[in-house]
């Protein structure tokens, strides 16, 4: 049954198919299989006994019916009942041996399976798989078997299932970050063309195999936020920075892409380019750090207009002459 495994694109299915051998925690070995179903067998046989033992105690309760013979009838009609009872929960304990066998099977060899590929296998709907699943994991009919209930996928172990989770959880965090890139690109003027900036310098340079030239990079775009987060402060001061973002910014971008489309050209031309490239990332380093100067021009001023009142306030108040005096303490008079 699991040998022809229709593929899909199912997230849960393909970790676990490419997860190789940590499928051998659900794989039995040939005296484990062989007990296993010799218990099945015992059940199964045990189960058909007190069904025949429960039909032939029909008889002896009918026979104290008909005769007036109540004791004979009580005593037929229990044992019938007990030995039913006993018959259903052998054959319903050796059916769920049976099915748990036909899921060890199904995720033989595997990490583990999505329920939709088992309900497709088996006939059986995945809201049924569920409960059949959880009932005899907790009876431990499937060893050391986990399964997530919110993607339905049957795990065949602890270790399978926790590094699903933490793969799960690494993807819904990337997600999120792609979320949160693409909200801060859309964010309106100066901020969105940097936050546009950062993301593509990020794909870039992993690109770039001349790690000083790396590093010259993830410098300037650091740089750059920076500044983004000032004018984020001070909305002012954007003029300032407008032809950051309408010139030096696209322009940075196609000199990078020009230099990692011929770094791996041996021939001098190419190489002259990446010098070029390289130099060109000094001066706009050197220029964003003047210009970092530059916005703090106004603020300069404000905190130069602010200290002078202040010192003109405590002037006024005789605060701040060689004159004034704290009041002595009580106790020091």
């Amino acid at each position: 049954m699991g040998a022809n495994r229709p593929e899909h694109s199912n997230q849960a299915y393909d970790y676990a198919k490419q997860s190789g051998n940590a499928g051998q925690a659900m794989q039995n070995n040939a005296i484990q299989a062989a007990s296993r179903n010799m218990r099945n067998v015992l059940y199964t046989v045990g189960g058909v006994l007190m069904l025949i033992m429960a039909v032939l105690m029909l008889p002896q309760t009918l026979h104290g019916i008909l005769y007036y013979n109540m004791g004979v009838a009580v005593v037929g009609m229990a044992l019938g009942v007990g030995f039913g009872w006993l018959a259903a929960k052998l054959l319903k304990s050796a059916g769920r041996m049976r099915r748990a066998e036909r899921y060890r099977a199904f995720l033989s060899g595997w990490a583990g399976c999505t329920l939709k590929e088992m309900s497709k296998a088996t006939g059986r709907s995945v809201d049924y798989l569920k409960r059949d699943l959880s009932s005899l994991i907790e009876r431990g009919e499937l060893g050391n078997a986990w399964l997530d209930r919110t993607d339905g996928v049957l795990f065949a172990d602890e270790a399978s299932y926790r590094d699903y989770t933490l793969e799960r959880r690494m993807r819904q965090k990337q997600k999120q970050q792609e979320r949160n890139a693409k909200k801060r690109e859309m964010e309106p003027g100066f901020a969105g063309e940097v936050n546009r900036f950062q993301r593509q310098v990020k794909e870039i340079c992993p690109e770039i195999d001349d790690l000083t030239v790396r590093a010259k990079v993830e410098t300037l775009s650091a740089l750059i936020g920076e500044i983004r987060d000032w004018v984020k402060e001070h909305p002012d001061g954007e003029g300032k920075v407008k032809r950051l973002s309408n010139y030096y910014l696209p322009t940075t971008l196609k000199l990078l892409n020009t230099y990692i489309s011929v770094d791996d050209n041996p021939g001098p031309t190419a190489q002259n380019i990446c010098k070029n490239v390289s130099d060109i990332l000094d001066t706009f380093h050197t220029a964003l750090l003047n210009m970092q100067d530059s916005l703090l021009d106004d603020t300069a001023l404000d905190v130069s207009a602010e200290i002078s009142a202040l010192e003109s306030m405590l002037q006024q108040e005789g605060l701040a002459g060689s004159e004034f005096s704290f009041a002595p303490v009580r106790g020091e008079e």
